[in-house]
């Protein structure tokens, strides 16, 4: 929709001010605008309020004020052509609603609720004689509401360093500008490379807080867009942090107290709690126990001195952690698969074809015969098209070490989406002995 179409200008109101003191011939001269001219004169007494500003503030209080005063003349001032909502916006930010969910015509409230709206810049006003100045002209009030909505003072923190202010604006935008700024901060959204994680902070499902989390983000996508176009690899809205959580809450940790110490393993396993037990007990026989997969108890000095320097020998064992159970990781938002030497394959047959689906639309224009009634229409011709690749059968020879089973994977010639669904579905089927874990 054109500008033109919806929006009060001020050179048309000005001749139509001009039409009902000068004669009708005269309008064949054009008309002298400036921004001295009074536009949007008065019809009849009513009182009038100008509203500076057509964001929520300024459209519910012309709203209002033309239900509580239905013989007011309420006139709203906006510089721009639509009405964009920053509140409600974060759904349209990650793509759940489309723009036309922030984007609105302005026209039509104001034909609704029956008050005048004008496209133009508030530049000052006239208290004295209860003026409006605007960027195409000078407008009367007997009431005024400013609703100028919420800026950033880049200048209280720069002062004169339009360099800083320009850099800060393009890179940190905070969407307080309807459309432009809504834009680039939607484009940061999508694209967390490079990007830093604030501090956050991470609560338990009691509401307390137990760590703080900040750090780089580590993004395995790449992408670009120029011209209209865009390409993507991988996801640019997932990451991940290494490392990145800092521990708020104190763990006791009672080192001095009780007869027994307690070693924790990162990764609960029994072999290698048992192997724990076992290189202990050699350094001091007779000390440590497992209680489970993943706790040592061990047996301590009471002396605090003597307990340290025991701790301190017991932290230098070298304990070879038994191998652990077959496992593959799947990463399904940058297609990686990543499994260790344990993995398994028994004999089987794949067959996995590639399904294409081609959605077209072509617009077509109807023209009327030369001296019908008709008129031109354009049309739109939609079709879809279902390919299926013939999808060869595969016998995939059972391996018994991680060589043979990527071997036999290889055969395969998927990609590493393709190779994903595969694997699942091996594991169906008892032929993959391993655990998939897609994280």
């Amino acid at each position: 929709m054109q500008r033109r179409s919806f929006l009060i200008t001020p050179p048309a109101l000005a001749m139509g001010a001009m039409a009902g003191a000068v004669a009708g011939p005269a309008l064949a001269a054009p008309a002298v605008i400036s921004p001295q001219s009074r536009i949007l004169p008065r019809q009849g007494k009513a009182p009038r309020i100008v509203i500076c500003g057509g964001g929520w503030g300024g459209l519910t209080a012309a709203r209002y004020l033309r239900e509580l005063i239905p013989n007011s003349d309420v006139v709203v001032l906006e510089r721009n052509p639509t009405f964009w909502s920053g509140p409600m916006s974060n759904k349209w930010l990650i793509d759940i609603v489309n723009t036309d969910f922030v984007n609105r015509d302005m026209l039509h409230p104001a034909n609704k609720y029956g008050y005048q709206l004008l496209q133009t810049e508030v530049t000052g006003f006239e208290r004295d004689k209860k003026l409006v100045r605007t960027a195409h002209g000078l407008i009367e009030y007997d009431y005024l509401i400013l609703s100028g909505g919420i800026r950033n003072d880049y200048e209280a923190w720069f002062g004169n360093d339009q360099k800083a202010i320009d850099y800060t604006r393009k890179h940190f935008p905070n969407a307080y500008i309807p459309n432009q700024e809504m834009f680039a901060l939607k484009q940061k959204v999508k694209n967390f490379k490079g990007g830093t994680l604030v501090m956050t902070p991470l609560k338990g499902a009691d509401g307390q807080i137990y760590a703080m989390a900040q750090g780089n983000l580590a993004v395995s996508g790449a992408g670009g867009a120029a011209g209209g176009t865009k390409v993507t690899v991988n996801h640019l809205s997932a990451g991940r942090i290494p490392g990145g959580a800092t521990v708020e809450r104190a763990v006791p940790s009672p080192v001095g107290q009780g007869g027994s110490v307690f070693v924790e393993l990162n990764d609960a396993d029994f072999g290698t709690a048992q192997k724990v037990v076992d290189a202990i007990n050699a350094m001091a026989p007779g000390t440590a126990r497992a209680l489970d997969g993943r706790q040592v108890q061990v047996r301590a000095p009471d002396d605090v001195n003597q307990r340290v320097a025991f701790l301190g020998r017991l932290e230098s064992l070298d304990v070879t952690p038994a191998v652990q159970a077959a496992k593959v990781i799947i990463n399904s938002r940058t297609g990686s698969v990543v499994m260790n030497q344990k993995v398994a394959l028994q004999n089987c047959a794949v067959s996995h074809g590639s399904l294409t689906v081609t959605v077209t639309n072509e617009q077509q224009v109807s023209q009327p015969n030369p001296f019908g009634q008709g008129q031109t229409a354009v049309t739109n011709k939609g079709g879809v098209d279902i390919k299926q690749d013939g999808g060869n059968i595969f016998n995939v020879k059972g391996g018994t070490n991680l060589a043979d089973v990527v071997k036999a994977l290889n055969t395969l010639g998927a990609n590493p989406l393709e190779l994903i669904a595969i694997l699942q579905a091996m594991k169906a089927s008892g032929a993959l002995r391993a655990e998939l874990e897609v994280i």
